[in-house]
């Protein structure tokens, strides 16, 4: 991501954060409904 920034890329930066992010909110159980669906459904 940095080296993409460096490197003027600031789309692929940004889409590389955006990743970064999602996959850290998965990780920690952040988000977990959208991508589970709700608990209510289990």
């Amino acid at each position: 991501m940095r080296e993409a920034a460096a490197n003027l890329e600031f789309e692929t930066a940004a889409r590389l954060r955006d990743e970064v992010k999602k996959l850290r909110d998965v990780e920690i159980g952040v988000g977990v409904e959208g991508v589970m669906g709700p608990a209510d459904d289990l």
